[in-house]
């Protein structure tokens, strides 16, 4: 008990280190791996006590210097290592600085640097020329953002210019739960509204983006599946659809008040496990990865099938134009997250840089067709489109 006492300072240091490589590679969830982490951890805390901390602390040399250059040395090293580790992060990309496939921003990011712009304290994206006469403005949680190459390539085929104003976990038209009662999520909401009805003109398009399916899985884990189709299905989940449509009537009307046009996403592919996490020989062993990356279409379908019948409504009855990339994501009887080894999206349910290159010839296409009748009128509902 003493000894671990002496090392103690040791662990502490070790144990962060050992235990996040671990839970972001083989895992922490089996006897085995949680065993192998504690070793490890007690292993290397007893060799940097011994050879590096016991070293410094019993030099002959260091005890015969006067205490002020023992302090001002310690001061310096750890000055320029603050400084040398500033500058890593100030000149990488945090995808640089890893060693996994994910570090292809090609293919696994969906974002490009673009200026950005704060309200509220909310981050918003915001990619601007004043020489271009179309706008499309972007909306919606952070799948919003999630869609920033797709766009950004279509507004440049169509000399648009784009305003992307997305905040994580504030989805806007949810159209599957009544919008949050978070106080910042109403701020952001009527600050983009107020944005939009500064910077728009009659005839821009207004993109409507979110999440609008019960997740089956996170970064961290598989959610009780069944449980989760389910809730879709109940009475209280019928009624909380027919509130969320009610809000979302509101706010459409809102912006076509201004002479906009309204185009909303319909629900892509979700998956169990998160693709970003499982791409590597280090990490696909993790239990995270175990549901795999393909699910049955008739499954995802059905749970999707309330918010496509609230998206006929609004486009039936309220002039939107709908945009279905779930056909073009999911081609055949079973739906996948990846292409071959190109992946469709980085996590279980936002799009990667591929998956936006993908959809980019579908999206320019719908918002040329769009533009070319001029009109707020809707599109007819195709699902191939």
């Amino acid at each position: 008990m003493t000894y671990i006492g002496r090392i103690s300072y040791s662990l502490y240091l070790w144990h962060w280190a050992v235990f996040s490589l671990f839970r972001w590679t083989v895992g922490l969830a089996t006897p085995v791996t949680a065993i192998t982490a504690l070793l490890l951890t007690l292993s290397l805390s007893v060799l940097s006590y011994h050879l590096l901390e016991n070293i410094f602390r019993r030099s002959s040399y260091l005890k015969k210097q006067f205490s002020w250059k023992v302090v001002t040395g310690g001061l310096g090293v750890a000055t320029m290592s603050s400084f040398l580790t500033g500058l890593l992060f100030l000149y990488s990309t945090p995808l640089g600085l890893n060693l996994s496939v994910t570090s292809n921003s090609y293919d696994w990011s969906p974002y490009e640097v673009i200026n950005s712009k704060t309200i509220d304290s909310t981050p918003v994206n915001v990619a601007h020329s004043a020489d271009k006469e179309k706008t499309i403005f972007v909306i919606g949680d952070s799948h919003a953002g999630a869609y920033t190459r797709m766009v950004e390539s279509a507004a440049a085929s169509l000399e648009a210019k784009t305003e992307f104003l997305s905040r994580s976990g504030c989805p806007i038209v949810n159209l599957n739960v009544v919008s949050s009662d978070s106080q910042a999520c109403r701020n952001f909401e009527q600050d983009i509204l107020a944005l939009i009805k500064k910077d728009s003109r009659p005839g821009d398009i207004v993109f409507l983006a979110s999440l609008r399916m019960h997740r089956l899985g996170n970064q961290w884990g598989v959610f009780d599946e069944k449980e989760v189709l389910l809730r879709s299905t109940t009475l209280v989940a019928i009624e909380e659809h027919r509130l969320a449509l009610t809000q979302a009537i509101i706010f459409i009307e809102k912006l076509k008040s201004m002479g906009l046009i309204v185009l909303i996403d319909a629900p892509k592919p979700i998956f169990r496990a998160p693709p970003f996490r499982c791409s590597d020989w280090f990490n696909k062993s993790n239990p995270v990865c175990a549901p795999g990356f393909t699910i049955d279409k008739a499954v995802l379908l059905k749970h999707r099938e309330p918010i496509m019948s609230s998206l006929r409504e609004l486009q039936k009855l309220h002039d939107v134009y709908i945009w279905d990339p779930f056909p073009i994501l999911c081609g055949g009887a079973v739906c996948s997250a990846f292409e071959g080894d190109k992946p469709i999206f980085s996590d279980g349910d936002h799009l990667s840089g591929y998956g936006n290159r993908l959809l980019t010839p579908s999206f320019t296409t719908l918002l040329e067709d769009i533009w070319k009748v001029n009109s707020p009128m809707p599109a007819t509902f195709d699902k191939k489109k």
